[in-house]
């Protein structure tokens, strides 16, 4: 092994333990690197397009690598959670109902024809 080669590989390797040793706190999340509560890849890639299209503050695009920073991240599960609290509740209606009245409850209203 001729001395360049061991000088490539020294610096590889310094870089190598350089990455190894960076706080997993604040590196971000990517495709391959996915946050917990997402279910797969795609779900991550899908939400990051959405993000990144609308310019969101810690979603980047750099050649192949979809990132986001943690606190990016954060943000947008934050967000989400309080957008799913504020939905609004459904109809409560008795177990034993009348003919029509699921219908009123919903505030539907039904009319019949007369065949005649």
């Amino acid at each position: 092994m001729t001395p360049h080669v061991r000088a490539a590989l020294a610096k590889i390797a310094e870089g190598l333990l350089a990455l190894v040793q960076v706080d997993a706190d604040g590196a971000p999340y990517t495709q391959d690197s996915t946050p917990p509560d997402v279910t797969s890849r795609d779900a991550y890639l899908r939400i990051h397009r959405v993000r990144v299209r609308a310019q969101t503050p810690g979603w980047s695009c750099t050649g192949k690598i979809r990132a986001v920073t943690r606190a990016a991240w954060s943000a947008y599960v934050d967000g989400e959670t309080t957008a799913a609290s504020a939905r609004p509740r459904l109809a409560v209606v008795p177990a034993e109902l009348e003919r029509g009245q699921i219908e009123r409850a919903l505030g539907i209203q039904i009319t019949r024809r007369r065949h005649g």
